[in-house]
């Protein structure tokens, strides 16, 4: 049976935090303990682990979302689940929901849309960073398409492991106000940079 997991209360006071990166992905499996999302508090930026084992079926915020205690987050169920899910799908009223255990990568994505987290162990992510690989360029090995150790270390070798380069997207236009000291450049402050500045006007 499918699990959620809430924000939960981490104490001191605090009832509200911004996702900061989600490190599992949907179709992922996750084991008891697991780090699942960094988010940032009123007093520090924290990692909550998963309380129980299972596949991730739904994310259920958005990284740079803000959520309160009690707000679900993701939602994990047994292994099993995933393949009634798509029996579901078939219906054809319920055409236009992608089946869960189609790769995320052969789903179009909606214009604006963020892109699918790609998946792979924080183990793989870390091994990633190191050697400068973008695991969203990496196709994978791995059951479920999972991206491996492996796969990085052909992708830094460039080995094949890696797709063709994307093009680039035109960088994004900062606003820019006028003011009497000239343009202002104003750009989104963190949860934690909001509840100091509130403090010090207090």
């Amino acid at each position: 049976m499918a699990q959620v997991f809430s924000f939960p209360d981490v104490g001191e006071g605090i009832h509200e935090g911004r996702v900061v990166e989600w490190l599992v992905a949907v179709g992922e499996a996750v084991g008891e303990d697991q780090p699942l999302v960094k988010v940032e508090t009123d007093k520090a930026v924290v990692e909550l682990p998963s309380p129980f084992a299972g596949t991730v079926l739904e994310l259920h915020a958005a990284a740079g979302g803000e959520i309160h205690v009690g707000d679900p987050l993701v939602t994990i169920g047994a292994a099993g689940e995933r393949a009634a899910a798509r029996a579901a799908v078939a219906e054809p009223s319920d055409h236009a929901r992608p089946a869960p255990a189609e790769p995320a990568a052969a789903q179009p994505a909606a214009a604006g849309a963020p892109a699918p987290r790609p998946p792979a162990t924080p183990k793989t992510r870390t091994l990633a960073r190191r050697l400068g690989v973008d695991l969203g360029r990496v196709r994978g090995s791995g059951s479920g398409g999972r991206i491996t150790d492996e796969d990085v270390e052909r992708a830094a070798a460039g080995t094949g492991a890696a797709v063709a380069p994307a093009p680039r997207a035109p960088a994004p236009v900062r606003p820019v106000a006028a003011s009497a000291d000239g343009e202002v450049e104003r750009l989104p402050i963190s949860h934690l940079r909001k509840v100091i500045a509130n403090a010090m006007r207090q």
